[in-house]
């Protein structure tokens, strides 16, 4: 009988699994970033680079946490300013807890 229900658990893992953090080129994102002007600036790729860190460093804190729904939606977000940035990305997920916080009290007046 336990080993029956462990086989069943083990049936249903892959639709427990919860989607990894997207990976992204932060070089190629902070290259265009710093090139964006025209000249390269290496204080910009710098300053990008620190950026993208931190925010990938906050994401791996939470993203198991999060629904797929809103993974997948701030993924694609990120996504659009190619080839992808984990400073948009965190930025979305930041502001969707957040706007859910506010929503779940919201109340329509007539």
């Amino acid at each position: 009988m336990n080993r029956i229900l462990g086989v069943s658990l083990l049936a249903l893992l892959p639709s427990l699994a919860l989607a990894e953090l997207p990976k992204f080129d932060v070089n190629t994102h902070c290259d265009n970033v710093a090139n964006a002007i025209g000249e390269s600036s290496e204080m910009i790729r710098s300053g990008c680079f620190e950026q993208e860190q931190t925010s990938y460093n906050n994401l791996k804190k939470v993203w198991e946490t999060l629904p797929k729904s809103m993974q997948s939606h701030c993924t694609a977000v990120a996504k659009s300013m190619a080839p992808g940035s984990y400073m948009i990305l965190d930025g979305c997920v930041t502001q969707e807890l957040e706007s859910k916080a506010g929503n779940s009290n919201f109340q329509f007046k007539y």
